[in-house]
């Protein structure tokens, strides 16, 4: 529709143009930018357009792959799997589409968040320190007690500590699975009173 009205625009200039450059109502110039900038217009359409068919042609690429890795995953490993398995509840259920899918499916980096709380009364930790042993990632917890490691961590099991005024508040042991932001919550005790270990495991965030 926009390359009609353009056509339509350049006929009528081209029509009346003695007329439009009749006393400076029109600038000498105007047709000739006009015309640049329709077909700059028509180039960048044009390539928009081609972006689309080949996004959609990739789009098939891809699940004509997909339905192809599937096809080879049942025949070929789980149909096997679950015969040789057969009474091997278990294992058996280890050769499934979803559970090869996690194999080869990319996980990404993992993340750790959540809060510091009093263990006596539930109230947020302002400014405790954490570090997570072993790596040089820290966080600090804001007025409502609440912290950001990020997202770029590695998976695995670390022991983060948690520190106020240099004081220790606690150690704590968290496992973070691959590609997955864990949320914990960690009570601690008033500073002054013992060091306490606290174990939460987290949960991802759903």
């Amino acid at each position: 529709m926009q390359r009609s009205i353009y056509a339509q625009a350049l006929q009528y200039i081209a029509a009346n143009k003695t007329a439009l450059l009749a006393n400076a109502n029109m600038p000498a110039d105007f047709e000739e930018k006009f015309t640049d900038a329709v077909e700059a217009f028509n180039t960048k359409l044009a390539a928009f357009t081609n972006a689309k068919i080949e996004a959609v042609e990739g789009t098939d690429a891809k699940m004509n792959a997909n339905n192809a890795a599937y096809d080879k995953v049942i025949e070929k490993i789980c149909s096997v799997g679950q015969v040789i398995f057969g009474d091997d509840a278990t294992l058996k259920g280890e050769f499934s589409f979803e559970k090869m899918s996690e194999v080869l499916r990319p996980t990404g980096p993992a993340g750790l968040k959540g809060k510091v709380i009093y263990m006596i009364d539930g109230k947020p930790v302002v400014g405790a320190v954490g570090e997570i042993e072993g790596t040089k990632h820290t966080a600090t917890t804001n007025k409502e007690g609440e912290y950001d490691f990020g997202s770029n961590l590695a998976s695995g099991k670390f022991t983060v500590k948690w520190k106020l005024n240099d004081e220790v508040l606690a150690e704590e042991e968290v496992n973070i699975p691959a590609g997955v932001t864990v949320r914990d919550t960690v009570e601690v005790e008033v500073p002054g009173e013992p060091i306490v270990e606290v174990k939460v495991p987290g949960e991802p965030i759903v």
